[in-house]
């Protein structure tokens, strides 16, 4: 087991990317790639692309943020299970359309 004071706090892994905040009150669809504290008064905490954390990021670390990284053995282990699923659909001939 990997020891809490040795563990990487400045990363995140998830699944897919979420919208940045900012980008989308602008009306703008863009990944964010940082999930974090802002230096914006009323706005503590949100999900900045590399723009927006440049401009609102306040570092990396417990407690300010964390770069996120898509976890490629989750969108794998996510494509097996639904591959299993459509193909048990198939097989018990469930409309799949």
């Amino acid at each position: 087991m990997e020891d809490p004071v040795e563990a990487d706090v400045t990363t995140a892994e998830v699944y897919s990317l979420p919208e940045c905040d900012f980008c989308q009150r602008q009306g703008v669809e863009k990944e964010a790639h940082y999930d974090g504290k802002t230096n914006l008064p009323g706005e503590p905490w949100g999900n900045m692309c590399e723009e927006h954390y440049a401009q609102y990021g306040t570092g990396l670390g417990l407690g300010v943020g964390q770069k996120l990284i898509v976890s490629r053995e989750d969108k794998e282990q996510l494509r097996e299970q639904e591959s299993e699923a459509y193909q048990r659909d198939l097989e018990n001939g469930d409309d799949l359309g």
